[in-house]
């Protein structure tokens, strides 16, 4: 629990300096860190959109914060972040899941915002995620 409150606290009070009235996408927003984020910023006055893998996740992501759940299997998040939004998009995206969520992400953060990338439990062990690949791509 510490270390997952240590990430928390650095994601949000020091790599992104999130504030009252911001809107931020944090996928994964049911993990052990993203309970604690997403409370964290929902106490600062941040909006909270969270996706989550299955509407059981999806509840303990309100119960822990989040303004707006997305169930990503189900939802094109890129989509609901632009409805939630208004089109605006969201300053902040907070991304622990990695190659099911990186490239889309790009599309949801508005000019000039930020990508916080901290993770990647959607890439399997023992593939080779180099952006040098032989393939040339960032993920194969």
């Amino acid at each position: 629990m510490m270390l997952k409150g240590m990430t928390a606290q650095f994601l949000v009070r020091q790599l992104s300096r999130v504030k009252a009235g911001d809107t931020v996408l944090y996928h994964a927003a049911s993990s052990g860190v993203g309970f604690i984020a997403c409370q964290w910023m929902k106490h600062l006055g941040v909006r909270v959109i969270g996706t989550v893998s299955s509407e059981e996740k999806a509840e303990a992501a309100r119960a822990h914060g989040c303004d707006h759940v997305i169930v990503y299997t189900r939802e094109d998040f890129v989509e609901r972040v632009k409805d939630i939004t208004g089109g605006a998009k969201v300053s902040v995206v907070f991304d622990s899941v990695g190659k099911d969520t990186f490239v889309k992400s790009l599309d949801c953060i508005e000019p000039c915002g930020l990508a916080v990338l901290y993770g990647q439990a959607s890439v399997r062990l023992g593939r080779s995620i180099s952006a040098f690949s032989s393939t040339r791509a960032l993920y194969s």
